[in-house]
């Protein structure tokens, strides 16, 4: 047998029709749940359509007033009836797709008129910071290119340090260095994680 030109269109075509494999993870466990193959997907595929399967497994509370979180874009339960694949930009030549399934968000505190006790802020400062603590800052505050880079440079530094113990010019920064400053200097939590150590 000979395959046409029409035939060999089909079969690529059907290639790269195969719909995106989609898990959701449950931001308040960590678990993640596929959704089953057998699910019917296509771009104009709802959020709510989406979650249909793998509904059953999931409070309550989070399919009436959730969020799915996928690249930057928080989507909450309300919009999921209306919210495609292809408004999120979910093509059906993507591979593999990872939506966030976080529970609703806190709303802000009603101001009262009564007095209330205040708030004590216990978050860690450049003073009392640990070392995994800045880097969760770093991680948590930056954009992940400059994360990553920041993380790379602050290791370098902390190699040349293990390596050239007596070495002063390995423990000095200037911070007014530009190539310091672009890649850890200016990045929250790149300063605390040298005060840290």
């Amino acid at each position: 047998h000979t395959l046409t030109a029409a035939h060999t269109t089909a079969r690529s075509t059907k290639i790269h029709q195969m719909p995106p494999r989609i898990a959701i993870k449950c931001a308040w466990s960590g678990a993640r749940q596929t959704i089953p193959s057998s699910t019917t997907l296509t771009p104009k595929t709802t959020l709510a359509e989406l979650l249909e399967p793998i509904r059953a497994t999931l409070p309550p509370l989070v399919l009436e007033q959730g969020e799915l979180l996928y690249v930057r874009q928080c989507i909450k339960a309300s919009e999921w009836p209306s919210t495609t694949l292809k408004m999120l930009g979910i093509g059906m030549e993507d591979g593999g797709v990872l939506l966030t399934l976080q529970l609703p968000s806190s709303p802000p505190p009603i101001a009262s008129s009564e007095p209330t006790a205040m708030e004590v802020d216990d978050t860690p400062t450049s003073d009392n910071m640990t070392p995994d603590q800045a880097i969760q800052l770093i991680l948590s505050s930056n954009f992940d290119t400059d994360s990553k880079e920041c993380i790379l440079t602050l290791c370098k530094m902390m190699d040349n340090v293990i390596a050239k113990p007596g070495n002063e010019k390995v423990r000095c920064i200037r911070l007014s260095n530009e190539n310091f400053d672009g890649k850890v200097g200016s990045r929250r939590g790149g300063v605390e994680f040298l005060l840290a150590c």
